[in-house]
């Protein structure tokens, strides 16, 4: 059982934002303004990644639709001659 006259959270250090549970002996971070920061980063990144992944993937369809068109008029060139 807990020890009463132990407070349950000690501070461990000087930014407030770290605290010792003393029942548990684990960092509990209390910044939740730098953890919405890391959020909102994180979904932007994601986010980013996502476009590109999407960008590419147009690209290659162009670039597969532009063999295509390619080898078709080179069909039509050859019948030509």
């Amino acid at each position: 059982m807990a020890d009463p006259n132990i407070p349950r959270f000690l501070k461990i250090d000087e930014s407030n934002h770290h605290l010792r549970d003393t029942h548990s002996m684990g960092v509990i971070n209390t910044n939740t303004a730098g953890l919405l920061a890391y959020q909102r980063r994180k979904e932007l990144i994601e986010r980013q990644l996502t476009q590109e992944k999407q960008q590419k993937i147009e690209i290659n369809n162009l670039r597969n639709e532009l063999a295509e068109m390619k080898s078709l008029l080179m069909d039509l060139v050859k019948k030509e001659k």
